[in-house]
C-alpha cells in the first residue's frame, strides 16, 4: 500500500515541474514565431512600396525611349533641311556658272604655224567689254601683233576693207581715224599707221598691224609679236576737231605722213 502511495505522491510532486516546463516551451515557440511573422509582415509592407517603384522605372524608360525617338526625328528633319539647303545652294551656284558661261565670249582655237597663230587668234577673238577711248594723245607701250593674211579684204570697224599692203592698224582705245607712230623697241624701226579697226583682244597687246607695217618695223613671222611704242600724231575728237598728239612735232612722223599722202 505504501509503495503505490509513494509513487502517486511523487507523480503529484512532479506535476508543477512538468507544467512549468510545458509553459516555458510554449513561450519559446511563441517567441520564435513572432520574428518570422514580423519579417513576413515587413515584406508584405515593402512589396506594395516596391511596386510603384517598378512602375516609375518603367515610366522613366518609356519617357527615355520617347525622347530618343523625338531626337532622332528632329535629327532627320535637320538633316533633310541641310540637304535641301545644299541642293538650293548647288542649284544657285550652277545657275551662276551657267549665266557666267553664257556671258563669257568663246575662246578662239589656236592655229598650227608659229607666229601666225598668235596674230590670227589675237584679232579673231570676240571683243572684250568696251574700253574707254583715249583722246589724250599720249604714247603707250605694249605688245604689237599683226593681221594674218586670211583677214585681207574683210571689213574693218570703219567700214573699209582691210588691205594687207596698207599701213592700217587696230586699237582698242585710240579713236578710229587716229594717226600714230609705231616704233619697234627691239629694232628702233618705226612707221606711221592709221587706226581703222578694233583689236587686238589679247591682254598686253595694244595694236594690230598690217603685214606691210609689221615688215616696216621689223616684226617677223617667226616672232609674231614684238614690244612697241605707239605715239599718237593726230587724234580726232568727238566734236569734229583734231587734237595734236605727242608725236605731232616729230620730223620723221611728219615725213612719213606726207609720204603716205603723196
Amino acid at each position: 500500500m505504501s509503495s503505490p502511495l509513494n509513487l502517486l505522491c511523487r507523480c503529484l510532486a512532479l506535476l508543477p515541474l512538468a507544467w512549468s516546463l510545458g509553459v516555458g516551451a510554449a513561450h519559446a515557440a511563441t517567441r520564435g514565431k513572432a520574428p518570422a511573422a514580423a519579417r513576413v509582415a515587413a515584406q508584405a509592407q515593402q512589396a506594395p512600396a516596391a511596386a510603384p517603384g517598378h512602375k516609375s522605372t518603367a515610366k522613366s524608360q518609356a519617357q527615355a525611349k520617347s525622347q530618343a525617338k523625338a531626337a532622332k526625328s528632329t535629327g532627320r528633319k535637320a538633316e533633310a533641311a541641310r540637304a535641301a539647303g545644299r541642293g538650293a545652294a548647288s542649284a544657285k551656284a550652277e545657275g551662276t556658272r551657267s549665266a557666267s558661261r553664257a556671258g563669257t565670249p568663246a575662246k578662239t582655237a589656236t592655229a598650227g604655224k608659229t607666229g601666225k597663230p598668235k596674230v590670227a587668234a589675237a584679232h579673231a577673238a570676240p571683243p572684250s567689254p568696251k574700253s574707254r577711248l583715249d583722246y589724250s594723245g599720249r604714247k603707250r607701250v605694249g605688245q604689237a601683233s599683226y593681221y594674218a593674211r586670211h583677214f585681207g579684204g574683210r571689213k574693218m570697224a570703219d567700214g573699209t576693207p582691210m588691205r594687207l599692203n596698207h599701213h592700217n592698224a587696230a586699237s582698242k582705245t585710240l579713236p578710229l581715224g587716229t594717226t600714230a607712230k609705231v616704233t619697234n623697241l627691239k629694232t628702233g624701226q618705226s612707221a606711221v599707221v592709221k587706226i581703222q579697226d578694233r583689236g587686238p583682244y589679247v591682254q598686253g597687246r595694244i595694236v594690230d598691224l598690217s603685214p606691210a607695217t609689221a615688215r616696216a618695223v621689223g616684226i617677223t613671222s617667226r616672232e609674231g609679236v614684238a614690244p612697241v611704242e605707239v605715239t599718237p600724231i593726230e587724234v580726232p575728237m568727238p566734236d569734229g576737231s583734231v587734237r595734236q598728239g605727242e608725236a605731232a612735232h616729230d620730223p620723221l612722223a611728219r615725213q612719213q605722213i606726207a609720204r603716205a599722202k603723196d
